[in-house]
């Protein structure tokens, strides 16, 4: 699946309304909202899948083609 653009918004949208009512109520640490901000962030991003045939490895060059270990089908993100 490629990474939802929609998806993030919405979890940062709603990080954003905890800030908003923490304003009023109790408030939160920068580092509690960091840690928030790059759990959504990071948890989005694993959402992602690698196609199949990406270099993984670097491999070697020779002779014009690329040599070396690649996906051999879709894989996540870790």
């Amino acid at each position: 699946m490629a990474l939802n653009e929609s998806a993030l918004k919405t979890s940062l949208l709603a990080i954003f309304n905890e800030m908003d009512e923490a304003a009023t109520e109790e408030p939160k640490t920068n580092e509690w909202y960091a840690g928030k901000l790059a759990k959504a962030i990071t948890d989005h991003i694993k959402t992602a899948e690698a196609a199949a045939g990406i270099d993984v490895q670097g491999g070697t060059q020779t002779g014009g083609a690329l040599v070396g270990a690649a996906t051999s089908a879709n894989g996540k993100i870790i």
